[in-house]
């Protein structure tokens, strides 16, 4: 079922885009349940990625240890992607593909983690 939601967010979510994926100014423009899904898609897509490539990714395992370190849920991952985006506005209009990652990578340095 989560799957599912998830599923459902992302379509809804890839019609609001202008053309092609989100930016961070598209994603800004979203309320707070459609970030919440468009983050926890992309974290699952990034936790998934070696099995869709059929080969082990040690950055997906370095993120999957960092995030169960931070005893992270969807709500925290929104937030720590929010913040790394309202720091940033240099960035507003780059893909969220380079924003999720770089904003993980400081959340998990914070907490000890390495995401290389």
């Amino acid at each position: 079922m989560k799957k599912l939601f998830v599923s459902i967010a992302i379509a809804a979510l890839c019609s609001t885009a202008e053309a092609g994926f989100l930016n961070g100014n598209n994603y800004r423009a979203l309320g707070d349940s459609q970030r919440l899904g468009y983050v926890e898609g992309m974290i699952d897509g990034m936790l998934s990625a070696g099995a869709m490539a059929h080969t082990k990714l040690a950055r997906a395992d370095q993120l999957n240890l960092c995030l169960g370190n931070m005893h992270a849920d969807a709500i925290q991952a929104r937030a720590i992607v929010d913040r790394y985006i309202n720091a940033n506005p240099a960035y507003w209009g780059d893909d969220m593909a380079n924003l999720v990652w770089p904003a993980m990578q400081g959340a998990c340095r914070a907490t000890g983690s390495s995401l290389d």
